[in-house]
């Protein structure tokens, strides 16, 4: 199971740095709200820690997409880690 994980972890931190190379197209979600006009009226509930995938400190954006993934793959898999521990424990 632990060879599993690890190569999960591997194989997401390999697709992370092709993020870069990913579509600048807008998603289908947000071409709706630009053909209808009300891109702008929409407001977030929370504020975004890592928004648009860029840190304004990182002047290259192809660095600041990978650096924005990697956080967010090594979040999600400390968070999985934890979940897991949890429910493992809690036997449900």
């Amino acid at each position: 199971m632990k060879k599993l994980i690890i190569s999960g972890l591997i194989i997401s931190i390999i697709l992370v740095l092709f993020s870069p190379f990913a579509s600048s197209f807008p998603d289908g979600l947000e071409k709706v709200s630009e053909i209808f006009h009300f891109s702008e009226k929409g407001q977030s509930l929370i504020n975004s820690p890592i928004s648009d995938y860029s840190f304004p400190f990182v002047k290259n954006n192809f660095l600041s997409t990978i650096i924005a993934g990697l956080i967010g793959v090594i979040m999600i898999f400390i968070l999985l880690l934890i979940f897991g521990n949890l429910f493992k424990r809690s036997k449900i």
